[in-house]
């Protein structure tokens, strides 16, 4: 697969069982994990190692986090000026419907999941028209 994954979440237990449930699926790429937003914010930096090394990054994204939410995360993202095409599935325990429509106003979100991600949520994905093309 040519593309990066990375996985935003503040629970470390979600960020572990989250990266199985992807290597059960057949997600060959190791994910980037983060436990803070704005951490993650610095994978897109000109000054890293990982900034244009690969045309897509496959974002899977945790809404209600401390410090730098997964709102805030999207907003900036949109300030960079990137080359990469950044698809974000927003993965969170909401289910309030407000935050499903809010999710899909940004043009990176893909997918909603609802926590815990499956492994048939991981295989929906794959079918994806918008991102069918990485798998």
């Amino acid at each position: 697969m040519s593309f990066d994954v990375m996985i935003i979440d503040n629970d470390k237990m979600v960020l572990f069982i989250q990266e199985k449930i992807m290597q059960i699926s057949g997600f060959s790429n190791k994910p980037y994990k983060y436990e803070d937003a704005s951490k993650a914010l610095g994978y897109f930096k000109p000054t890293t190692k990982n900034h244009q090394k690969v045309k897509d990054v496959v974002v899977f994204l945790d809404i209600n986090m401390p410090y730098v939410s997964g709102w805030e995360f999207l907003d900036e993202l949109k300030k960079l000026k990137l080359e990469q095409k950044i698809h974000v599935i927003v993965v969170t325990s909401s289910i309030d419907l407000r935050d499903k429509e809010n999710a899909f106003e940004y043009n990176n979100v893909v997918d909603y999941f609802i926590k815990p991600v499956t492994t048939e949520d991981l295989e929906k994905l794959k079918l994806n028209k918008r991102i069918k093309h990485l798998f």
